[in-house]
């Protein structure tokens, strides 16, 4: 008998279900898949509708939780969005499975050219219809005692950044406040401007933030009185979610945000009951991030992000001059240029030259957000590209580079380890 007669499911639409909280808090679980993020969302960015899929076998025991964007009568889905996870979340193998079929089926219909899910619990089989693309990030296993990640993972470097910013008198605290998000806001957005984003977040997704879950936190670090850095944790399921480091150019030599992680993760290990993950995030193939975090002796997880939709949406994006997940590198050009420069670990995906040129009008270096791909006309439709000066190209001098060849390209880092099909 298959999963779906055994377990019914519906979409609920709008006001997240009440038992989707039950279900995030699980161990496969996370902030992402609860109602106070949907919401949240919902409120800074009224274009994304919360869309959930819920399996019922008496009750609710497993869910699905989706952001639906309406466009020209087509509906997109996203299992995570802004550097966020989704997935199924159950308590009912029978219910999940028929949650997974309904997702499937979603995905045929012609009128949803794409769902995307983040599927960092694995929760989602595989089946046919799924293309995978490799993400990571950078997790850390805490134990019941926080002096045993001091003594035994952190390196003598950061052990010794941590003391640095205690002596020069920087003094972190948790608040869950307004001010607090306003502090973090104001950080956010001077950092985004020094990384060249190609687009941030809402402002009023901070606002929506304050004081809609328990386990959302803002960790300020502060010297003579001003706050120079912050993270944004997430405490719900399974992890621990940083899901961002900001702060004042002007006060990395104080070393806070070496002692903002500290002091969250001393807190993390304090909780008995609570999520046995830390998770850093994506390091967006930076390898200077990935340094820092492996500092305190985190290490890679590599997980899937699944899409899944019509043949036409892979054809279009084809014709438009970008690719696919399964089309990287397919143009004669690009892939002219890949053996010309004889490296395999960049993906060259021709783009026009509004991707190619800054606002400042020099050529850049586009490493995806999230290992995300240069997709679609303006280089942000699928992947939410991150733009980077070309003194983060790795060595590349792109502006000699394209004046060499003569041609215009943007240079995507992917995954080392990934197959390019």
């Amino acid at each position: 008998m298959r999963a779906e007669a055994q377990a019914r499911v519906r979409a609920v639409v709008g006001e997240p279900p009440p038992e989707l909280d039950a279900l995030a808090a699980t161990a496969g679980g996370s902030f992402f898949h609860s109602a106070a993020w949907l919401r949240a969302v919902a409120r800074a960015a009224p274009e994304y509708e919360p869309y959930v899929l819920v399996g019922e076998t008496g009750r609710i025991t497993a869910a699905c939780p989706l952001l639906r964007r309406r466009r020209w009568g087509t509906s997109w889905f996203y299992g995570g969005a802004w550097g966020t996870y989704g997935g199924i979340v159950s308590v009912d193998a029978d219910a999940a499975a028929a949650v997974h079929e309904r997702l499937l089926r979603l995905a045929r219909d012609p009128r949803v050219p794409c769902i995307r899910v983040h599927d960092f619990a694995g929760s989602l089989p595989d089946a046919p219809a799924w293309r995978r693309v490799a993400e990571s990030c950078h997790v850390l296993d805490l134990p019941a005692d926080a002096s045993a990640l001091w003594d035994g993972a952190f390196t003598s470097q950061n052990r010794n950044k941590i003391r640095k910013a205690e002596k020069l008198g920087v003094v972190v605290r948790r608040a869950r406040d307004a001010a607090a998000f306003a502090s973090y806001a104001a950080l956010y957005d001077e950092s985004v401007q020094r990384w060249g984003a190609g687009r941030a977040v809402p402002p009023a997704l901070f606002d929506a933030l304050a004081g809609a879950h328990p386990g959302v936190d803002v960790w300020l670090a502060e010297h003579e009185g001003e706050v120079v850095a912050a993270l944004l944790n997430f405490t719900c399921g399974g992890q621990v979610m940083n899901w961002g480091n900001v702060s004042r150019r002007a006060a990395w030599n104080l070393s806070p945000n070496n002692l903002l992680h500290w002091r969250a993760l001393q807190s993390a290990c304090a909780e008995a009951t609570g999520p046995r993950l830390y998770n850093f995030g994506s390091s967006a193939g930076l390898p200077g991030v990935e340094t820092f975090k492996s500092a305190f002796g985190a290490r890679e997880h590599i997980y899937m992000r699944r899409e899944a939709g019509p043949a036409w949406v892979a054809r279009l994006q084809r014709r438009r001059g970008g690719s696919c997940p399964r089309t990287v590198a397919s143009r004669p050009a690009c892939r002219a240029l890949q053996a010309r420069l004889r490296v395999n670990r960049y993906r060259l995906v021709g783009q026009p030259a509004l991707n190619v040129r800054g606002q400042v009008g020099r050529p850049r270096v586009s490493l995806g957000w999230r290992f995300g791909h240069c997709l679609g006309t303006n280089g942000v439709e699928w992947g939410g590209d991150r733009w980077l000066d070309r003194a983060g190209a790795r060595g590349f001098a792109l502006d000699d580079l394209v004046q060499r060849l003569g041609c215009r390209f943007a240079l995507v880092r992917g995954l080392a380890r990934e197959q390019i099909k």
